[in-house]
């Protein structure tokens, strides 16, 4: 594939590399545009996973629990 770019990326002590395509993203953003930027930049740091994470577990302690919380509805 010719249209494809590579970013490496630490995460947990080992190096990552990720491949993203280099056509254009929903027919608009460029692959260095700043937006697709910061989209692969969050996609790939480390601190992303541990929050993504961190909302799975809390959504199954707050499935786990018998009582309803009237306040989070």
């Amino acid at each position: 594939m010719k249209n494809t770019f590579c970013v490496v990326s630490k995460r947990f002590r080992k190096n990552y590399i990720h491949r993203f395509t280099g056509t254009k993203s929903l027919f608009c953003f460029t692959p260095w545009s700043p937006t697709r930027r910061a989209c692969v930049y969050l996609a790939t740091n480390q601190f992303f996973d541990y929050i993504v994470m961190t909302t799975i577990l809390l959504n199954c302690v707050f499935l786990a629990m018998t009582e309803t919380v009237e306040e989070a509805e």
